[in-house]
């Protein structure tokens, strides 16, 4: 009987398999890459994210220092009890606290797009600010004529301004997390604040300053 013969296993080629490891090793190489690109910009958009907020913290509790000490400048420069050189002087230094509060809100609202709701409201807020601060400029004026005298008016008019300005200040405040240092734990000061309610006191404040009744 004749013996069958068993024929030898063929050898597999090294190239293949060759050509496998290196589409393997690329594939590794490009998910490292893609990570590591991935990890960077996460880091870098939370980085950004992180300054914008310590800024908003910043910005707001300056309102909140500023707003009560401007309301009490304003309320010296109304008091007609008072030395006139120390009126004058605490309605320049009111003028100047005004247009600081104006460059925050309008601080606040270049950090979002043009069509975002809390730009238009910060925008507004800033506007309505550099009103108060035209009017009570026209105070110092006033204060530096002969008459030293402020019509009914014009008293009316701020009064009813630095009541809307407590108003805002309250709604600022909503906005800080009592007890939280926003710097070096940053976190989103204007989404914890009625924006609705910013806005229709802008607006308020922004309509009470810009009567601008014939003088003071």
């Amino acid at each position: 009987m004749e013996q069958q013969q068993v024929q030898p296993p063929e050898k597999t080629s090294p190239e293949p398999l060759m050509l496998w490891y290196v589409v393997i090793a690329v594939s590794v190489a490009a998910i490292l890459v893609f990570s590591a690109l991935a990890a960077f910009y996460y880091t870098q958009a939370a980085d950004h994210r992180d300054s914008k907020y310590r800024t908003q913290f910043q910005i707001v509790s300056d309102m909140k220092t500023f707003i009560p000490v401007g309301n009490a400048t304003i309320g010296t420069m109304l008091d007609a009890a008072e030395d006139n050189g120390m009126r004058r002087a605490s309605a320049l230094s009111a003028t100047r606290i005004a247009e600081m509060l104006s460059g925050d809100a309008f601080s606040l609202a270049v950090m979002y797009d043009e069509d975002d709701e809390r730009r238009t409201t910060f925008f507004a807020l800033g506007t309505a600010f550099s009103g108060v601060a035209i009017v009570l400029f026209d105070g110092y004026e006033a204060l530096s004529s002969p008459s030293h005298v402020f019509s009914d008016d014009y008293v009316l008019m701020i009064e009813t301004a630095t009541g809307i300005m407590t108003a805002i200040l309250g709604y600022l405040q909503q906005g800080l997390l009592s007890g939280v240092n926003g710097i070096s734990d940053p976190y989103d000061v204007v989404g914890g604040m009625p924006l609705d309610s910013i806005a229709s006191a802008a607006s308020a404040l922004d309509e009470t300053v810009s009567l601008r009744y014939p003088g003071p």
